[in-house]
């Protein structure tokens, strides 16, 4: 069932600061946080039909401490999320097409609410087996093993292994 726009609001989890993200933090840190935050974010969204979209927006309104741009890790986990769970194809300029963060002092303190403006809206029926997201993993898989399970580390490296030298090494010398 295809319908051209719908608007999905929800409240989600405060986030971490993003001052606290990457004040002098390793990557492992930031990698707990996000998946702590995507548990949230799973829970915020269980009571929803579930939905795809090829393009969307998303309009965050908040009323914490944070400064605004602080508030932008909230959004940028909810993109994530989305695209890891196959709600959204992906979350480049092509699809994620407005963002936008506003104070709300109506809200409650430390409240976020989230709406996902979906173009292109497609509901899925209940039917697991034309669910992309049935397959997906609903949290980020640990940088220690990668979706088949087996350990190592997802990330590939950025630069191709260098050729061995065709010349051989030099043994120690002796310095008499």
């Amino acid at each position: 069932m295809i319908n051209n726009y719908n608007e999905i609001e929800i409240s989600i989890p405060k986030p971490p600061s993003l001052n606290q993200l990457y004040a002098g933090k390793f990557w492992t840190f930031r990698h707990r946080e996000k998946e702590k935050y995507f548990n949230g974010l799973a829970l915020a969204l269980e009571g929803h039909d579930k939905w795809s979209t090829d393009r969307f927006a998303i309009h965050l309104r908040y009323n914490s401490k944070f400064d605004v741009d602080n508030s932008v890790v909230a959004v940028k986990f909810l993109a994530d999320y989305l695209r890891y769970n196959g709600y959204v194809i992906d979350d480049t300029p092509k699809h994620f097409l407005e963002l936008r963060i506003t104070f709300d002092a109506q809200l409650k303190k430390d409240e976020y609410l989230a709406k996902i403006i979906c173009y292109n809206y497609n509901l899925i029926q209940n039917n697991n087996d034309n669910d992309i997201r049935a397959a997906k993993p609903s949290v980020l898989h640990s940088d220690l093993e990668d979706i088949s399970g087996e350990r190592g580390t997802v990330r590939r490296p950025t630069r191709p292994k260098r050729k061995p030298s065709a010349r051989p090494k030099a043994g120690k010398r002796d310095n008499k």
